[in-house]
């Protein structure tokens, strides 16, 4: 046997043409092992039968063949065991002089290999390619057998006993996921080829090892082409080198004037390296380069010098549309171009890594990439140690040459890691020793900077400050709740002073922000099919989880509320952020679906959402902010309003005589005009650059402030931000209309805003006189019986209430915290569970499985609100900390008045509507809620009310269309 040879890359954009190779994709056989049979039975040996055939690259997932046997509702099938592959294939006799190498571009999760009936070695890196030395196994002229033996993780073996697998990278979907290649080369050969531009020096550095096989010394020129523009100056180098040895070899290529990588114009160089024995070519290596460099200069991170903004999507790293690591190029560059079109400029690889292709054309398109290979990670961690070690610094050297390469992480949320430094996540495995994690950290950040030492390097992503010891090129803070509840408001009140620290520290960029639900579209499963991709039903099982619940008929509303909602609160997200000095980026999470329901854009790069229409406007290099984000967005007409104005700059323009033009929009009328002159912003900066005032408009409804920046009448920016104003309040009540409650400080506040109104027991006192003792009318008696009353408000719901109603009274409810307790949501946190409609802010749309929006039915209270469907900013304050109410609960004939749309699963306390329960038919589960509903009960109606209805002018002016709705 041999060992597999780490890294090797296959499918190449470019190649040497002293090289020759044969690609083996295509046609496999292939035969499930789930008894272990094939071992034993020697099926690398014989012509055993195997049964199926199917393409390579391959997710096991994905053979519809097994869909019987391994039913799965997402995937064509969920095997899971050991299974083999197997493809035969002929090479001609020109191969004969020289080496002959196998090479996988990527086997999960490990495997077994034979050629001919030999043995080759076994594969556990599963993030890296490979290859192997197979120059004396192969035959010529003839066909060649190679078989593969692939191990599911709970069958793995190593040498006969069960170890720890070396996992890490991507963590769902097994198969041969990478191309595979049989390549030839000479007996003297070259391989880790680095290029290391210089662009202060106008150079690049080229490195190379040459391998010698020959028995014999041999003198040889390294000669280096650069094009275009270089490819008339070439570089040479003389080397010597013994029989059976290896050597480096480094050249120094000149790039004067060259032309520079950067996101928005992605230059590429292509150098070729050719190996020259007595003149003739024997060796030669192809690669693309851009001529780039990152640095960090105090807070800023810097791309060729110029502060850059990380605007970075943030993926998860399973449940992609090929469940295995996706090397299509045109489904890559899809995604990839439509998360350009959304402003983003890279991506952070959530505890995986891309694949080449991604790399390759993220290079090509100006992407940037974070890379993560997770060796010290709170999640999906590549172990066991310290054979990890080799996986980091193989995949460091297979990616380090790629322009688009910004960032190389240790982990994700290390921190939670460290805090451990005597072991954290294997301190049950009696084989295991324990890890220094701090020694860890130390080694692989020094790994990663002698291997790409113009790369930033960083301990962990969502790290702030908590281990100033270790070393680390930037911060990624974490906005996460010490309880548990995502977060600060459904991130609507950023605590960004607890923070403020990092500001002078080193450049902040914000880990995992964002996730905003929407709910799924049952025509995103079409383009599945269409493009014969195995992840599938996410939006049949939204559709599903509607009809279950009753609500099948809101289908449409549901899935554009939703996405309008989701829109709405990224968009102010991205903004608070943008406003803040000392902010140099963000990972957001996620833009694409990731399998589930969240995300602005389908998971295949088709079509983004057009209710996300106005998010670019914050996600641009340069962009205008104002100091409002969810609150403070309702008003009274004609009020007096003064907002500060920000800009955020990290785009190309030098902005030292800029001018803003802003005005008020309302009914797509121009209402006020004004120019502010002389705005000067240096690169790099987020600060505030005026103040602006204006009077609300008159009247109610919408109406939207606007500005844009330009400079010598070029525009650079452009935003709007959305207003709602309301007619000032009445306060005016029936005089029949009384109150009856149990909070006290509340019938204040309710008295306050209501100067007339009364209390039940007051009238009921007043109308009963001394008659109240000892036999006197009983309340119960007044209220059913007399028609002094006309309705009562309270917060509680009594049995004297629901006689009054039974009765033909009217009654309204509004939640205080006195709702019986089964009105809410029963209280599950006692199990590890929560309750994620209180968990969420309701009016946020909530990470995956959180609220995803509301509907405004037609209903008499509603009909003079302003709305457009659903709660959109002017319900932010009623809504902000408002329970939502169970239908089925509820007393009396319902009729919603404003739904919520909520997305729940029963599973632990972040459980998503879960991709990890594929073969549920329906892994989400629903129910019908409501802020504000009507219930006809006997002769009389209730009006049950959640909301916070003194919060603000919207929440006032609706508890007004209540009781004026009850008169």
């Amino acid at each position: 046997s041999c060992s597999p040879i780490y890294p090797a890359v296959t499918d190449p954009v470019v190649r040497s043409s002293a090289r020759k190779f044969a690609n083996l994709d295509g046609k496999w056989e292939f035969q499930i092992d789930p008894h272990e049979r094939g071992l034993a039975e020697k099926w690398f040996l014989t012509d055993a039968p195997f049964d199926i055939q199917t393409n390579v690259p391959c997710a096991v997932w994905s053979i519809k063949e097994l869909s019987k046997d391994y039913p799965s509702y997402r995937w064509a099938n969920r095997y899971e065991g050991t299974c083999w592959f197997r493809r035969k294939f002929t090479i001609d006799d020109s191969w004969y002089d020289g080496k002959v190498w196998l090479k996988f571009g990527g086997v999960m999760p490990e495997a077994r290999f034979w050629l001919n009936g030999k043995y080759l070695g076994y594969h556990r890196h599963v993030q890296v390619g490979f290859k192997f030395d197979v120059t004396d196994k192969v035959i010529f002229g003839k066909e060649n057998v190679l078989t593969v033996k692939l191990i599911w993780y709970k069958q793995k073996e190593i040498g006969g006993t069960v170890q720890d697998e070396m996992r890490g990278g991507f963590n769902e979907g097994f198969g041969i996921w990478g191309n595979v290649e049989i390549e030839h080369s000479a007996d003297i050969y070259m391989e880790n080829l680095f290029i290391r531009p210089q662009i202060d020096k106008e150079q690049v550095l080229i490195s190379t090892d040459i391998i010698n096989d020959t028995d014999e010394k041999v003198k040889l020129t390294l000669h280096s082409l650069v094009s275009p523009d270089y490819d008339k100056t070439p570089v040479t180098s003389h080397i010597s080198i013994d029989a059976k040895s290896r050597t480096s070899a480094t050249l120094t290529v000149p790039m004067d004037n060259c032309k520079l990588w950067f996101v928005d114009d992605p230059f590429l160089y292509v150098l070729e390296l050719k190996l020259l024995r007595d003149d003739n070519l024997i060796d030669g290596l192809c690669e693309r380069f851009g001529m780039r460099q990152f640095t960090i200069d105090g807070k800023h991170i810097k791309l060729n010098g110029v502060p850059i903004m990380f605007r970075f999507d943030a993926p998860e790293c399973r449940w992609t549309p090929t469940i295995t690591p996706i090397i299509d190029k045109d489904l890559i560059r899809r995604r990839i171009s439509t998360l350009k079109k959304l402003g983003f400029n890279g991506k952070r690889y959530h505890t995986h890594i891309p694949t080449r292709q991604e790399f390759d054309i993220a290079d090509e398109l100006g992407f940037l990439v974070h890379s993560e290979v997770s060796m010290i990670s709170n999640f999906n961690e590549t172990r066991p140690y310290p054979d990890n070690k080799d996986t980091w610094r193989y995949k460091i050297r297979e990616t380090r040459n790629h322009a688009s390469l910004a960032v190389i992480s240790i982990g994700n949320e290390s921190s939670q890691v460290y805090n451990y430094p005597q072991g954290f996540a294997y301190s049950n495995l009696p084989y295991f020793k324990t890890p220094d994690y701090h020694k860890w950290e130390r080694e692989y950040y020094a790994i990663a900077k002698e291997l790409a030492p113009d790369h930033l390097v960083i301990a962990g992503t969502g790290m702030q400050g908590e281990f100033p010891e270790l070393p680390n090129d930037f911060e990624t803070p974490h906005f996460w709740s010490r309880h548990f509840k995502w977060a600060y408001d459904g991130l609507s009140a950023l605590p960004l002073l607890g923070i403020r620290h990092l500001y002078n520290k080193a450049p902040v960029v914000i880990h995992e922000y964002g996730k905003t639900t929407i709910w799924p579209n049952p025509d995103e499963d079409k383009l599945f099919e269409k493009d014969n991709m195995p992840l599938t039903n996410v939006g049949g099982s939204g559709k599903l989880t509607l009809e279950q619940a009753g609500m099948g008929h809101l289908l449409d509303k549901v899935i554009d509320y939703s996405r309008r909602l989701s829109a709405l609160c990224s968009k102010i997200m991205i903004e608070q952020l943008r406003r803040k000095q000392g902010i140099s980026g963000y990972h957001w999470h996620c833009a694409l679906r990731v399998g589930v329901n969240r995300g602005m854009a389908d998971d295949l790069g088709y079509n983004i959402d057009p209710q996300f229409g106005e998010f670019i406007k914050a996600n641009q290099p340069t962009t205008l902010v104002i100091d409002r984000d969810f609150r403070g967005r309702t008003l009274y007409e004609n009020q007096r309003v003064s907002l500060e104005l920000y800009v955020s700059h990290f785009g190309a323009e030098k902005l030292t005589n800029a001018k803003i033009e802003w005005a008020i929009m309302s009914d797509d009328s121009q209402l006020k005009r004004h120019s502010i002159e002389g705005i000067a912003v240096s690169q790099g900066s987020n600060c505030k650059v005026a103040d602006i005032e204006f009077t609300a408009p008159s009247g109610k409804g919408k109406f939207t402030v606007q500005a844009e920046l330009t400079i010598n009448g070029k525009k650079v920016a452009e935003n709007r931000w959305h207003f709602w104003r309301f007619p000032s309040p009445m306060q005016k009540l029936a005089e029949e209309i009384v109150c009856d409650t149990t909070d006290e400080q509340w019938q204040r506040d309710l008295q306050a805003y209501f100067p007339s109104l009364l209390l039940l027991d007051d009238v009921f006192s007043a109308y009963c006189g001394v008659r109240i003792w000892p036999n006197g009318m009983t309340l119960n008696q007044f209220l059913t019986t007399t028609k002094v009353i006309q309705a009562v408000i309270s917060d509680r719901w009594s049995d004297y209430l629901q006689e009054y109603v039974e009765s033909g009274g009217s009654v309204v409810l509004i939640d205080r915290g006195n709702f019986p307790q089964e009105w809410y949501h029963p209280k599950v946190e006692s199990d590890g569970q929560y309750d994620i409609y209180s968990m969420f802010v309701p009016f946020r749309s909530g990470w995956d499985h959180g609220n995803a929006a509301t509907i405004f039915e037609k209903h008499p209270i509603v009909s003079e609100f302003p709305n457009e469907g659903f709660g959109d900013l002017q319900c932010f304050a009623m809504m902000n900390g408002a329970k939502t109410l169970r239908v089925q609960n509820l007393p009396g004939k319902l009729t919603p008045i404003i739904r919520v749309i909520p997305i729940w699963r029963k599973a632990g306390p972040q459980g998503g509507p879960g991709p990890d329960a594929m073969d549920d038919p329906a892994p989400w589960a629903t129910e019908q809620r409501v802020y504000l509903a009507e219930s006809k009960i006997g002769k009389g109606r209730v009006i049950i009310c959640s909301l916070r209805l003194l919060a603000d002018p919207a929440g006032r002016y609706l508890l007004e269309r209540i009781t004026d709705y009850i008169s």
